[in-house]
């Protein structure tokens, strides 16, 4: 299998393809940070706004509503964690045993375990959009509304 993937990657096209795909997964996780930054600036600019020209009672109502987000946040970025730990410790783990594993396998169990790992990766990987949007409180991580 090694061999396989070293003749492979020796051939430029390959190679370039890879360095590309890993060169636009670290930008999106740069640009996704770098988003999730400027939006938590601006809510945390609009909020210091709102309960600085409130009265009393919606100030403390402000305060409430503001505590509960952070801690929210707060469980939410503990969770992702965890499941991150999880995710790169078992399931990365987990899928590329599958794959190596299938090779091995009957003409159709092969595919058909590769599109099992395949669809593991993609549910496991939807649930780090489902933390992020649930970490920045919004039911979509880009665009103007709220």
């Amino acid at each position: 299998m090694s061999a396989a993937i070293g003749r492979a990657l020796d051939n430029l096209l390959p190679y370039n393809v890879i360095v590309v795909g890993f060169a636009l997964f670290v930008g999106l996780i740069v640009f996704v940070t770098l988003e999730g930054v400027r939006h938590m600036h601006q809510e945390m600019d609009d909020t210091f706004d709102q309960v600085k020209f409130a009265n009393a009672q919606s100030k403390q109502a402000m305060e409430k509503s503001i505590e509960t987000r952070i801690g929210l946040k707060a469980v939410v970025g503990i969770a992702w964690l965890g499941y991150s730990l999880f995710y790169f410790n078992t399931l990365i783990p987990l899928c590329t045993t599958i794959v190596a594993k299938s090779t091995t396998h009957a003409p159709l169990a092969g595919p058909a375990s590769n599109l099992l790992a395949f669809v593991l990766l993609l549910v496991a990987t939807h649930l780090h959009v489902i933390f992020a949007r649930l970490l920045v409180l919004r039911p979509r991580l880009f665009g103007a509304t709220y």
